[in-house]
């Protein structure tokens, strides 16, 4: 999960502005996904803190147990978005207009 302004997460376990969490049903407490944000209570080095993260900053989910997951596209520069192309020539779909709602979507 991408770290700003907006995340609430113990500072001393971002790295590169990034934090990877575990939200399994053992980990997490009161587990709440809303259409804004991720909210949960999880240890920190054996710590209880209440953690959110706005959906926009979620980069990924995955399943540690087959390490089989969904990583989302960044956000593309103006280059990219002009060429409709990203650095590995490949298309990428426009992205959302904005105001609009992110979703996912099941990818075989």
């Amino acid at each position: 999960m991408k770290v700003d302004a907006q995340t609430r997460v113990p500072p001393d376990y971002v790295k590169d502005g990034e934090i990877v969490l575990n939200i399994s049903a053992d980990a997490a407490h009161r587990l709440t996904i809303g259409d804004d944000a991720i909210q949960f209570a999880a240890r920190f080095g054996g710590v209880s803190r209440e953690c959110s993260v706005p959906i926009p900053a979620v980069l990924g989910i995955f399943a540690r147990e087959n390490s089989q997951g969904l990583f989302f596209q960044a956000e593309s520069s103006s280059s990219e978005s002009a060429t409709g192309a990203s650095a590995s020539g490949q298309a990428e779909s426009p992205a959302p207009a904005p105001g609009a709602k992110r979703k996912l979507q099941l990818v075989k």
